[in-house]
């Protein structure tokens, strides 16, 4: 079974909530992947995630702060050759030229963004599963799992 680590510095549709989105869209595809959320900061549990995980999806803001958190975290994640991408959350309708140049000289995968929108904190307040609440978040785990796990998407 792949096991996925969930890691990164933000809260609200952050890790947590990207971490139980994913079991969610695994649960609906039959797609056998350990989930394994992650702290937001490197320390001994983490780091031993880190050894032992498949693949690691590093959750950030797009802007300035979401480049230092890839930063910071991609360094500890390359150092063990963990296979790594990033979802970007509160997305916003520009693109962050930064972060795509980061990535870019990273090598590593920007797998999919999920906007900032509203709603989703209403759902969140209500304790749902945002996968299950929108399509939209829904598509956006589930090619990344295509990618996380070299699943061929479905057209």
């Amino acid at each position: 079974m792949n096991s996925i680590l969930i890691t990164g510095l933000k809260g609200g549709i952050g890790r947590t909530t990207v971490a139980e989105a994913l079991r969610y869209v695994c649960e609906q595809e039959n797609i056998e992947a350990e989930i394994l959320d992650g702290h937001a900061r490197l320390n001994c549990d983490l780091r031993q995630k880190v050894k032992t995980a498949d693949y690691a999806l590093i959750v950030v803001e797009d802007g300035v702060f979401g480049q230092l958190d890839i930063a910071f975290m991609a360094k500890e994640l390359l150092k063990d050759q963990t296979r790594c991408g990033v979802v970007i959350n509160k997305a916003r309708d520009m693109e962050d030229v930064g972060l795509q140049e980061l990535l870019l000289e990273l090598n590593i995968p920007l797998l999919g963004s999920i906007a900032f929108n509203p709603y989703y904190a209403y759902v969140l307040s209500e304790e749902k599963n945002l996968a299950q609440e929108d399509k939209t978040v829904y598509d956006c785990l589930k090619n990344a799992l295509a990618v996380m796990l070299s699943i061929e998407p479905e057209q």
